[in-house]
């Protein structure tokens, strides 16, 4: 018997292993590895028809490979094969990494009572689970289940995602991106947004992230700026929703002035920390 008569006699057992593998995994986890991209599997003849014995063993290692006991499959959304690896040891690891990213913050300014009444962590809780259009960030929390995710594809756009936010420099990136599309908007109201747009230059990043992420003034200005471009358009009809739109807006002010105002807070804290600080060091010298 020839090496190739040999490999290809390898890839029949082969062969019929993956495809009892595919159908014990479908029928213990849902997950529907046929003819996807996991799939390594040729048409049942092909082997038969390779010339080349470099050809014929790399196709036998796809086989071996994918037989290994470290290659299996969980279903995610409709069957979507999904691998088992990559979701609970880098998935799940990446969200649980970014999860305790979002529990420094907050920790931080989670306490802090915004102008509405409520804690920054509260809004941040309730709004998602109000199926609110706006999720207050910038960081979004992610406890995802397989069953979750469409396809592998999808799941690496996710982890992508996870990755990115994790990083130190996501924060004052995004705060550095919100803050140039709000000066457009700003800059389009004109005399309606100057007040506002005064008081965002005055702000550091820490007072802009509590304005911006911690109240609701983004949804105020952008309602009102959607509402005023329907107005300039000549495209706008008068709705009862209108006064709505303008009485958040009217709240975006006292929000900005909440916020410069935790800003100051914060300072004077900070202040107060350094000067106890060199009041036990020198009660030490002594």
């Amino acid at each position: 018997m020839s090496e190739l008569d040999r490999i290809r006699k390898e890839i029949d057992k082969k062969y019929k292993a993956v495809t009892n593998k595919i159908s014990r995994t479908k029928r213990t986890t849902g997950a529907n590895v046929a003819g996807s991209e996991f799939d390594p599997r040729m048409d049942s003849g092909a082997h038969n028809r390779m010339r080349s014995e470099a050809r014929a063993s790399q196709y036998l290692d796809r086989l071996n490979l994918f037989m290994s006991r470290n290659n299996q499959f969980i279903a995610g959304s409709g069957g979507a094969p999904l691998p088992k690896g990559y979701f609970n040891k880098i998935f799940k690891s990446t969200e649980k990494e970014l999860n305790t990213v979002q529990d420094v913050r907050d920790a931080t300014i989670g306490a802090i009572q915004g102008p509405e009444g409520f804690t920054i962590a509260q809004k941040q809780t309730a709004l998602p689970q109000a199926g609110g259009a706006s999720v207050y960030g910038p960081y979004k929390r992610f406890d995802r289940e397989a069953s979750d995710i469409t396809s592998f594809s999808a799941m690496k756009k996710l982890q992508a995602d996870m990755v990115k936010q994790i990083r130190p420099d996501y924060l004052p990136t995004k705060i550095n991106a919100e803050r140039e599309r709000l000066d457009k908007v700003i800059d389009y109201l004109g005399e309606n947004g100057s007040e506002i747009g005064e008081a965002i230059q005055g702000m550091d990043d820490y007072e802009f992230d509590l304005f911006w992420f911690g109240t609701t003034a983004a949804s105020g200005i952008f309602l009102f700026y959607e509402l005023e471009k329907e107005r300039a358009d000549g495209n706008h009809k008068e709705r009862k929703q209108d006064r709505t739109i303008e009485s958040k807006f009217g709240e975006v002010m006292p929000a900005a002035e909440w916020a410069l105002n935790q800003g100051k807070l914060k300072r004077e804290a900070e202040v107060d920390k350094n000067m106890a600080n060199l009041k036990n060091q020198n009660g030490k010298k002594k």
